[in-house]
């Protein structure tokens, strides 16, 4: 049975040439990937690019595990342009104009802060293999920009520009917990990329939240140590006005889908 990585990754060309970069299907209709991989499908000079200048010019993808060669035209609806002096940037949404393969299937994402020594795949397309290859490799630290980074030691393949914009599955969280985003290509002797961590891109994007196959590592935990304190305090014999208002805000908490909102609410009340 195919994971949703496998499921989702798309490759992104002009239209009858060879893939220029990666993307994965996060909703019925959306893709992400990088603005650099727009940028070289495009090519788009960098100078003339800018948050506001965002390409109308269609865009060619394909579905390489399930569909190759059978090219869905996609249009970009968001954008992120590269700007070093901006802590989220080289983001783009692209919006399907034409529904995927049968068999196509949103990746699964996961929010989770800590994800020092976790293993990781990913799929891409380096230059001469329009059929695709694997990477794997450990995730590290974020930098202080907040991109993880991640290392592919010994054999195999390294980060290329062909896998800017896929997916990053880590193994253990068995979901996509960022984007391939850079390379690092100043030591030879370093083999090390770096990921926009699904954090970013859904503080970039917020309809991802919405739209998105979205998973908070350690939310039911937070929302249990929440509910129990309510509890708790109902027990102290507190007025029946102020006991039905935490039983609200009980409710609110079993249904939340954002840890960052518990997590505040949780310090807060610690």
């Amino acid at each position: 049975m195919k994971t949703t990585l496998e499921t989702s990754i798309v490759g992104i060309s002009r239209t009858g040439s060879h893939i220029v970069g990666a993307g994965f299907l996060v909703s019925k209709r959306y893709v992400f990937t990088t603005s650099t991989v727009i940028m070289s499908t495009l090519d788009i000079y960098p100078e003339k690019i800018n948050s506001e200048n965002m390409p109308e010019q269609p865009i060619y993808i394909d579905f390489p595990l399930l569909r190759p060669k059978k090219r869905i035209i996609a249009r970009v609806v968001f954008w992120l342009p590269v700007d070093a002096d901006q802590d989220i940037e080289d983001i783009a949404v692209l919006k399907l104009e034409n529904s995927p393969p049968d068999k196509a299937r949103p990746v699964r994402l996961v929010v989770a802060e800590d994800l020092w020594g976790h293993r990781f795949l990913s799929f891409g397309f380096p230059r001469g293999h329009d059929h695709g290859v694997w990477l794997s490799g450990v995730m590290k630290g974020a930098q202080a920009k907040g991109w993880v980074q991640m290392e592919t030691p010994g054999a195999g393949y390294d980060f290329e520009p062909g896998f800017s914009g896929a997916p990053i599955w880590d193994v253990k969280l068995n979901g996509v917990t960022g984007m391939c985003v850079g390379a690092e290509h100043r030591r030879s002797d370093v083999k090390a990329g770096f990921m926009i961590p699904t954090t970013q891109l859904i503080k970039a994007w917020p309809t991802l939240a919405k739209e998105g196959n979205v998973h908070y590592v350690g939310l039911r935990q937070l929302q249990k140590q929440l509910i129990g304190f309510f509890v708790w305090i109902r027990q102290l014999g507190l007025p029946r006005h102020q006991v039905k208002q935490l039983e609200q805000d009980a409710q609110q908490l079993e249904n939340c889908t954002d840890v960052q909102s518990i997590r505040h609410t949780h310090r807060s009340l610690i």
